[in-house]
């Protein structure tokens, strides 16, 4: 992992913005929740991390990306999401 959260973020960005294919950004995404899990991130910080991510694939200036490019981005934003959702509704239940 980098050395903060945000250099992590950040990285990660990089990648699901240069991705070839929906496939591998869900990729990109698993390995980079499982990072943060090994690592113990707090799930109020991972939570944050998520919205950082969805804020910033939302505010991607759009016409800067082909078509391909723009599928990978929704692909992430709804899977970042989704993951959010998730971890949302499990705070709430614990």
């Amino acid at each position: 992992m980098a050395k903060d959260i945000h250099e992590f973020r950040l990285k990660l960005m990089n990648k699901i913005l240069h991705a070839s294919s929906g496939i591998a950004v869900v990729r990109f995404i698993d390995i980079a929740m499982k990072v943060l899990g090994e690592k113990e991130v707090h799930g109020h910080i991972v939570v944050r991390f998520l919205e950082k991510v969805i804020f910033d694939l939302e505010a991607a200036d759009l016409d800067r990306y082909e078509t391909s490019q723009l599928s990978v981005i929704n692909t992430a934003i709804v899977k970042f999401r989704g993951l959010r959702r998730k971890m949302t509704e499990q705070a709430v239940h614990d």
